[in-house]
């Protein structure tokens, strides 16, 4: 009869009974480089966090200053890809149609009008009540008026996402929407 190798059973803290942090665990516990990463990922957490806040609740300043550096990364997303933002496929009439998620404050839409400027532009974006952000697009461009943003809340977009039907007793059932915000 084979002899059996040893016990290497996890060393399980009597508070852990989640699987995933069972394993975390062990790992912290025994090997140092899962600990440094562990540790890289815990500030960069908490990095993106006060990013987040930071974003969530921008004074118009803030506003202005991430209005001007999405024009910059589109710019450059542009550039390395080899012109992302020249129409490939163009409407009958010939213009270049443009969908841009969470558009406030406008600065990628800017930047797809700055490379076409007859796009026609129609973004959604949350609302600021619900923390949201200001459209500061310059109505003084001659196709504004050819740019629509409807302020909403994208993931209430059931539909949108393949959920036909929301439990009735969802705390948000009264939230989800299953029109087409953008028809076709």
């Amino acid at each position: 009869m084979a002899e059996m190798a040893p016990s290497t059973a996890l060393p399980i803290s009597r508070e852990e009974t989640n699987p995933n942090g069972i394993l975390k665990e062990y790992f912290l516990q025994s090997d140092p480089i899962y600990r440094e990463l562990n540790v890289l990922r815990e500030k960069g957490d908490e990095h993106f966090k006060k990013q987040r806040e930071r974003a969530d609740n921008a004074d118009h300043q803030a506003e202005e200053f991430l209005y001007k550096m999405m024009p910059q990364i589109a710019g450059e997303l542009h550039d390395h890809t080899g012109g992302s933002l020249d129409p490939l496929m163009t409407s009958a009439d010939g213009r270049l149609h443009v969908l841009d998620l969470c558009m406030a404050p406008g600065g990628f839409s800017a930047c797809a009008l700055a490379h076409n400027p007859r796009a026609v532009i129609r973004g959604i974006s949350l609302p600021r009540a619900s923390g949201g952000h200001q459209l500061l697009l310059n109505s003084d461009h001659p196709h504004y008026a050819d740019m629509q943003c409807q302020f909403l809340d994208i993931t209430m977009l059931a539909s949108e996402f393949g959920v036909n039907q929301i439990p009735k007793n969802h705390p948000e059932h009264h939230k989800f929407l299953s029109d087409r915000p953008i028809p076709p």
